[in-house]
């Protein structure tokens, strides 16, 4: 178990432009985080998760077939970026209490 455990819930903002692939503004997101090894979920979570490993500063680098992302936990909060095919989004979200 490390200290950035947990699960992390909060919203995913487009920053890209809208299109056929980016339609919607915001999306729910979820990172779980076991054991140092974090997965990703957007939307309505029916693509593959991004995973990685979180370093010991808090520094996380997803990937999956569908993009990749990168951010940083710090405290109780997550913030990074994802990005998937012409699709971008700015991560925000809070630690959930146990």
């Amino acid at each position: 178990m490390t200290r950035y455990d947990g699960r992390y819930t909060g919203t995913a903002t487009r920053t890209s432009r809208a299109s056929a692939m980016c339609t919607r503004r915001t999306l729910p997101a979820t990172l779980t985080v076991r054991n140092g090894q974090a997965s990703l979920t957007a939307g309505s979570g029916r693509a593959a998760p991004l995973e990685g490993t979180v370093a010991a500063d808090g520094t996380l680098a997803l990937a999956s077939a569908n993009g990749t992302g990168r951010g940083r936990i710090a405290g109780n909060r997550f913030t990074g970026e994802v990005r998937g095919g012409d699709c971008a989004w700015r991560l925000t979200l809070a630690k959930a209490r146990r």
